[in-house]
């Protein structure tokens, strides 16, 4: 971890570490660096709240800190009650069970971030408690906690909070259903021993949640009314999603093949959510335009490769969970009879749709120079690149944008192909308009 004891906010950004082996340059994952701060203001505060005996309440408190703070409740500046009828399922919310005439009073919440051995108090919040009367025999069952799509790394404790008030407290049950689909039945998890703990105040624990445990649960509440003797139902789901950082199932092999050929690099992964794949090349990013793509499986494909196509190719995937790497050196090899690379190449733009690309011929060597190859494509697009034959030193490009910028590059062939030619860009004329 690196501590910043400066107050700019310059060094923030994403940094990674780049490593020299034989085989080439691999890297790191980014690492995000930010700045330790406290802000003066809570995002939630507390609000006051009138609760009867014998009902529960929920107080709330959250802060923008770097890194997070530990957030504690105060009861009348002092600390609270050690009781088991206090909990806080997560940081920055408490819960009382079963209100006493003594948990009334006046509470805070005290934020630390300890990097900064700063603090901060929300406001002062008013609990009031009331003795119940006559007509408070019964009070229909409420949820205090928000119903919410909660999200968990793998491995971590996933803890589902379903807190409600009434007289007398309402009996909480708890269901499942993993797949997610209408059609499937709930699975009471009432007697389900299966590593689940059940708070004894609504809260469901699933220790070292896998992605097994992602699925939508149902917490329901049960009063029943003594004077009327009916059954008094509320249900509310929470869908839980965990996490998964990636896996490379499928990573790139070391790959050694001739110019001008097809070249692919694996890298299929798996995770949750779906991991985002940038391949490097020796540390640097691979643009990823013209003739070497990136499929939707994340496969890496070079059309008509080239010799400065040799390096070491690493594939990084990374989502919020997580992230893994795998790399493997890809070397274009050339015939030692190939043929030079045309060179001089030049351009006359002759229309809106149309250029004329010119190129010196190739001088002979012990085979006879077969025929030429053009490769075009738009330069500030992610367009597929476009290929011609042509048996001559020139070729019209036709069919072409109005006012769009091109790349072209040439290759020559006896038996062997030769490398690319330097690439040559240009520009077509604006529509209607004829080249100068």
């Amino acid at each position: 971890m690196v501590i910043h004891r400066r107050t700019g906010m310059t060094d923030e950004g994403e940094y990674r570490c780049l490593v020299t082996t034989p085989a080439g340059v691999i890297t790191s994952a980014p690492i995000t660096l930010r700045v330790a701060s406290l802000t003066k203001n809570f995002v939630v505060s507390p609000s006051n709240v009138t609760v009867l005996v014998g009902e529960a309440l929920r107080l709330s408190c959250q802060i923008d800190s770097q890194p997070p703070a530990s957030l504690l409740w105060t009861q009348d500046q002092q600390p609270l009650p050690q009781h088991d009828r206090y909990t806080t399922p997560f940081s920055g919310v408490l819960h009382i069970v079963g209100v006493q005439a003594s948990d009334a009073g006046t509470y805070r919440c005290l934020a630390t971030n300890a990097v900064l051995s700063k603090e901060r108090r929300s406001s002062s919040v008013t609990v009031t408690v009331l003795e119940a009367g006559e007509e408070d025999v019964f009070r229909a069952p409420s949820f205090l906690s928000p119903k919410k799509h909660l999200k968990v790394r793998q491995g971590e404790d996933a803890v589902l909070e379903c807190l409600t008030t009434g007289l007398p407290l309402p009996s909480i049950s708890w269901q499942r259903k993993l797949n997610m689909s209408e059609g499937e039945a709930w699975e009471d998890l009432t007697s389900h021993t299966n590593g689940l703990v059940m708070g004894s105040y609504g809260t469901l624990t699933i220790p070292n949640a896998q992605n097994t445990s992602a699925g939508r649960y149902a917490c329901t509440a049960k009063s029943l009314n003594p004077t009327t003797k009916s059954e008094v139902t509320i249900s509310q789901e929470i869908e839980l999603d965990v996490m998964v950082p990636p896996e490379i199932i499928s990573p790139p092999e070391a790959l050694d093949t001739l110019l001008a050929k097809t070249a692919r690099l694996d890298c299929m992964v798996t995770g949750n959510p779906p991991p985002r794949v940038t391949w490097y090349k020796d540390g640097l990013t691979v643009n990823t335009k013209g003739r070497i793509i990136q499929t939707s499986a994340n496969q890496l494909v070079f059309t008509n490769s080239i010799t400065s196509d040799t390096g070491l190719y690493q594939c990084l995937a990374y989502n919020n969970a997580g992230h893994a790497s795998s790399w493997a050196p890809m070397v274009i090899n050339s015939s030692k009879n190939h043929p030079d690379p045309p060179q001089n190449l030049h351009y006359l733009v002759l229309s809106s749709t149309s250029v004329l690309l010119t190129w010196d011929a190739v001088l002979p060597t012990s085979e006879k120079i077969k025929a030429y190859s053009i490769h075009y494509f738009e330069s500030d697009a992610d367009e597929m690149e476009r290929q011609a034959v042509s048996q001559n030193t020139s070729h019209l490009l036709e069919n072409l944008k109005p006012n769009t910028k091109y790349a072209a590059f040439v290759r020559a062939y006896t038996n062997f192909p030769s490398d690319q030619s330097e690439r040559l860009v240009f520009s077509t004329a604006e529509d209607g308009k004829s080249g100068q």
